[in-house]
């Protein structure tokens, strides 16, 4: 999967979730990864800051701490 991927609608990053023998979504960090490079809100909202040793959140997400 390509960091660079454009950002997709909600129905487009959905059909590219591995899933379930029952049809469900699967709790993995191959969709969790997906999610965070494809969905335009999340996609480089999240980096690693090296000098803190922590991550950080890099643009608004829609949420305060």
């Amino acid at each position: 999967m390509n960091a660079m991927q454009p950002p997709q609608s909600v129905e487009e990053i959905k059909a590219g979730l591995e899933t379930t023998e029952k049809g469900g979504v699967r709790q993995s960090i191959r969709n969790c990864l997906t999610v965070f490079q494809r969905d335009p809100l999340l996609s480089g909202a999240i980096a690693y800051n090296i000098l803190t040793d922590r991550k950080d959140i890099i643009k608004p997400i829609g949420f305060h701490r």
